[in-house]
């Protein structure tokens, strides 16, 4: 049976022509991967397969001698109609492949299982598959691990059509350049039939004659005698060398063409072109002609744009290209001295978080600022580069050992703790760093900036506005963080999350007065996984945003599902990032979701944590707040008490609700500090109209504690513990909760 074509088969293939890699001779990168792909999974038979319009052709295979099979025979073909892995356990039991001339015939295919090769746009071009005589099955960890073997021949791929591109675009790099060389050679002979800044020198007399041109050149009066000596005494000290010898050759070919400067030394200094030719006279003697053209300002030309070339415009300091130059000089300086040295790669805190809500040129501001604060930190024998974005790099001088490099990034981290003022407003930032030492963590510059990259991302899991030194120990985290990050992305699109819900309940009758929404990951490889597991690597990579708006549309399934059982929930509480509220367009994206996915404002509590709550973000919350509450949404500011502010936070900030800390909450009853703190909660909350909830009550000694201070509202295991959505509608059902007797 043969596969049907893809409904976009047209753009597929339009992908697959571009990569220019069918028929093409094998390559090692990608023999590799089959190859470790065949003693990974134990598989006799590995394919690399790109699938053209009517043909499977194999760009890497091992234990495979056809090169090609007709497209109607690829196993394949089926693999790209799906956005995940394919898996045939026995071949001759599945209807699509049981008459396959390769299961009844050679070479007596009984399993496969494949993942397809996606473009960056999303088009599939074939896939990486491995196949066995017998039947089997992959595991869920040996399919991710396919999954990510995939993924290295894409990486193979875009890296051979980026090779291919830069060939091109070397290739007509010379082209250009050639017809510069040729326009600039008619741009000059044209000069020179102008007859624009000529001179001619008569080898018997000695005398030098100059065009008026030719002498504003050289900036001498019209009357002043000239001759050879005053010419070589004009030309700069450096350049006096190479104008003899072009004296040497004109008299020995009979022409010269040479470029010196004129001027001397910390003076103005002028570059010119001269072009000289020796011609004879029909009744003898000789004479020397030639052009000569001011080329100051071509020069500055030039000069400014290699430096563009290698510089950063907005800040002036050099760019990746020249780091890594200077770089790859310091490396080869050091392999010969046998001297070390160390590079610190540094990341702003929070930037993107500043262009998105105040703005590109604040952000352009902070840049100028960050750069000028790091120049002044540094010694002259530093080298700083902006890489890109809110990415900089510092080569250190001498000694540049670990104990210099610490010191440094010390310096650094605190040079850009202070705000930035800009239009009225204090940016608050910080930065990271990730420092390697050479020659110990890379011999080049490529692995030496990789390695720092992991000692960075490292200490922005840290906590940022830290420093950390890479080291092996330190890949291994960095690749699992990285890794749980890859997951977390697939968690996304295959619908591994879901949502337990707990109950707040009134500690007077023990009614349900809403539930707070729990995420839950239930990974395939850890298990079951609450937030503290992998939010931080939500904020890492960026897919906060995408997993709030997960949390939302699953929590309004939910509710809309209890209601049309005649089931109400109340307000459903939903934790939030702060950095997403602070966003410039939270409110409006909020809003379009709230009215996509039926959920009503009114029924939505928004919490955010103690946890965090830096002055820039106090400074801006009140505003944010307020336009969610009138809007209808309840705001409550959670895990109060965490944090030595949050007395603070409770008075500047316009929340409907205060959470008190389970930490808190659980020690009060033994502990004189932690009761006299949520007593001081309690009274100010009552005192601002604040609702306050005690959350994580686990025994009844703490409930009774809790009502004896005047506490009205709860959360925790002693009432119910989180329960997926079918668990908590019976509890819906009847609309309260038994209180513990002890408590009553």
């Amino acid at each position: 049976m043969s596969a049907p074509f893809p409904d976009n088969e047209s753009e597929r293939l339009a992908a697959l022509r571009r990569y220019a890699v069918l028929d093409t001779p094998p390559e090692e990168g990608f023999d590799r991967i089959v190859r470790l792909a065949a003693r990974l999974l134990d598989m006799p038979m590995v394919l690399v397969s790109l699938l053209d319009g009517q043909r499977q052709w194999f760009k890497a295979r091992h234990g495979v001698a056809l090169e090609e099979t007709p497209r109607c025979l690829a196993f394949c073909a089926w693999t790209i109609l799906e956005d995940r892995a394919m898996q045939v356990t026995d071949a001759q039991l599945d209807p699509r492949f049981a008459n396959h001339t390769m299961v009844t015939g050679e070479p007596h295919i009984r399993f496969y299982a494949g993942v397809p090769l996606v473009s960056p746009e999303g088009l599939p071009l074939g896939t990486l598959c491995v196949l066995d005589r017998r039947p089997r099955r992959l595991e869920p960890a040996e399919l991710a691990l396919l999954g990510d073997l995939a993924g290295l021949v894409m990486d193979q791929l875009e890296l051979r059509r980026a090779g291919q591109r830069a060939m091109g675009e070397l290739e007509e790099r010379r082209r250009v350049e050639e017809e510069l060389r040729e326009s600039e050679r008619l741009l000059l002979e044209a000069q020179r039939c102008g007859r624009l800044g000529h001179w001619k020198w008569e080898a018997a007399g000695g005398t030098l004659v100059c065009s008026l041109e030719l002498r504003r050149i050289l900036g001498l009066d019209v009357e002043e005698a000239l001759d050879c000596r005053f010419l070589l005494e004009a030309v700069h000290p450096a350049d006096r060398r190479r104008l003899r010898a072009a004296i040497e050759r004109l008299s020995r070919t009979g022409t010269c063409r040479v470029e010196l400067r004129l001027g001397r030394p910390g003076g103005r200094i002028r570059h010119i072109w001269t072009h000289g030719e020796l011609r004879r006279r029909p009744g003898g003697g000789a004479f020397l002609f030639g052009i000569t053209q001011d080329i100051t300002e071509r020069k500055k030309g030039e000069e400014r744009i290699r430096h563009l070339a290698h510089h950063d415009q907005l800040t002036g300091l050099p760019n990746r290209l020249l780091f890594n130059d200077r770089l790859e000089r310091r490396l080869a300086a050091g392999g010969r001295d046998k001297a070390g040295g160390a590079l610190l790669l540094l990341d702003l805190d929070n930037f993107k978080n500043v262009n998105d809500t105040l703005g590109h040129d604040a952000g352009d501001a902070l840049l100028y600022v960050v750069a000028s604060r790091l120049r002044a930190r540094l010694r002259p024998e530093d080298t700083l580069a902006r890489l890109g974005g809110d990415e900089f790099a510092v080569i250190l001088g001498e000694p540049g050992g670990p104990e210099d490099a610490a010191q440094v990034a010390r310096s650094l981290v605190t040079a850009l703790a202070e705000p930035v003022a800009h239009e009225g407003r204090l940016i608050h930032t910080g930065t990271s760093i990730g420092i390697t030492l050479f020659p110990a963590d890379g011999d080049s510059a490529e692995e030496l900036l990789k390695n720092a990259d992991l000692a960075l991302y490292e200490a922005k899991a840290a906590g940022r506005g830290d420093w950390r030194f890479f080291g092996q120990a330190l890949r291994r985290r960095v690749e699992e963080r990285r890794t749980l990050e890859e997951e977390l992305a697939r968690a996304l699109e295959e619908d591994q999350l879901f949502l337990c819900y707990q109950p707040e309940v009134a500690l007077a009758d023990g009614r349900i007065l809403g539930l707070e929404a729990l995420l839950r990951w239930r990974h395939p490889r850890l298990g079951l996984l609450s937030p503290d597991a992998f939010l931080a690597a939500a904020g890492q990579s960026g897919m906060a945003e995408a997993l709030g708006e997960r949390v939302l549309r699953l929590a309004a399934a939910d509710a809309g599902a209890w209601r049309a059982a005649g089931l109400e929930p109340g307000i459903l509480a939903v934790n939030m990032e702060t950095a997403e509220l602070c966003r410039h367009d939270f409110h409006k994206r909020l809003a379009a979701l709230l009215e996509e996915v039926g959920l009503a404002p009114g029924r939505l509590c928004l919490e955010i944590a103690e946890l965090g709550l830096g002055e820039a973000r106090l400074q801006r919350l009140p505003q944010i707040l307020e336009r969610l509450q009138a809007a209808g949404i309840t705001t409550a500011l959670d895990r109060f008490g965490a944090e030595s502010g949050g007395l603070l936070a409770m008075r500047r900030l316009p929340v409907r609700r205060v959470k008190l800390e389970g930490a808190l909450v659980r020690a009060a009853p033994a502990d004189p500090v932690a009761a006299a703190l949520v007593r001081a909660a309690l009274a100010l909350a009552g005192a601002l109209g604040r609702e306050l909830v005690a959350v994580g009550v686990e025994s009844a000694e703490q409930l009774a504690w809790l009502r004896r201070e005047g506490c009205t509202m709860a959360q925790g295991r002693l009432f119910a513990s989180p329960q997926p959505a079918a668990g908590i509608a019976p509890l819906l059902r009847t609309g309260r909760l038994a209180l513990p007797a002890q408590a009553a």
